[in-house]
């Protein structure tokens, strides 16, 4: 069944149409719905965290090219107002690209 414009998308339709995402509710702001990221986006995120750029700025730039919903003023009024909220997504979106995985080493 087709979504009426404005309706909000299911969680479960957005997993369909970008496979793992992160979501969170945000007060006065609703869901901010982010995707995995895609390998270049990785890379340019770890390149800012490896000295070429602050954290913050890599941060940024990640959660900005990840984001699914809302639009990226949406996006930019949730941040302005919960600031601190922009490092534990990026978080989240590294978990969506194994950034958590633990490794087993097996040594001969």
């Amino acid at each position: 069944m087709a979504k009426e414009k404005g309706e909000p998308r299911t969680i479960e339709d957005l997993q369909a149409e970008f496979g793992r995402i992160t979501y969170l509710e945000i007060p006065g702001h609703g869901r901010l719905v982010f995707r995995g990221p895609k390998g270049e986006e990785w890379a340019r995120y770890v390149d800012g965290l490896s000295g070429k750029g602050s954290n913050l700025q890599a941060a940024k730039i990640l959660v900005a090219s990840c984001r699914v919903e809302p639009d990226a003023e949406g996006l930019a009024a949730a941040l302005r107002e919960y600031p601190g909220a922009i490092m534990p997504i990026a978080g989240s979106i590294g978990e969506l690209g194994g950034d958590e995985f633990e490794l087993q080493i097996a040594k001969a």
